[in-house]
């Protein structure tokens, strides 16, 4: 008889429409076996340290929360990312925000994002928060065509595995 495998999923919100980022369908995403996770990092191995031996057993954090290392590269062009100014700033911690850039995520960004969203849910927003730095309830904040712009932008910078098919055909 064989032994049947975990299998593990992540609740995402998935997009509906590139105008309306509130229109989202809640879907269950498969994630790679456990077993699969080491290979799929884009990273070179870490070094392990040598044991806590005065540590207990019940202070070691399980495998799966370690955070892997990742590389900062120095991109060539500047593709990855797009300012989008704004047709209305606003005050935020301070400062004047009138331009909101929006980066690609990395391998690892991504990788550290579902590792966080496999442990509950998330929405696009929380996907967005990442890609420009600002919180998910900043940008649910902004001015309806502010929103639009960067949501598109974001949008058209998704990872593959976050996007669905359904939502790139959508009106």
């Amino acid at each position: 008889m064989t032994e049947a495998k975990e299998v593990l999923t992540a609740r995402v919100a998935v997009p509906q429409s590139k105008t309306d980022p509130s229109i989202v369908t809640f879907e269950e995403i498969p994630l790679p076996p456990r077993e699969m996770w080491d290979d799929l990092m884009n990273q070179e191995p870490e070094q392990p340290e040598a044991p806590d031996l005065t540590a207990s057993k019940s202070d070691a954090s399980p495998v799966a929360d370690e955070v892997p290392t990742v590389a900062t590269l120095e991109f060539v062009n500047s593709t990855h990312q797009q300012e989008v100014p704004l047709k209305h700033p606003f005050h935020w911690k301070g400062e004047v925000v009138d331009v909101v850039t929006v980066r690609r995520l990395t391998l690892g960004q991504v990788d550290l994002f579902v590792r966080r969203a496999a442990k509950t849910s998330f929405s696009t927003f929380d996907i967005y928060a990442e890609m420009t730095g600002l919180p998910a309830d900043v940008l649910r904040g902004l001015v309806d065509e502010d929103g639009d712009a960067v949501v598109d932008v974001a949008y058209d910078f998704l990872p593959r595995q976050l996007k669905a098919e359904s939502a790139s055909t959508a009106t």
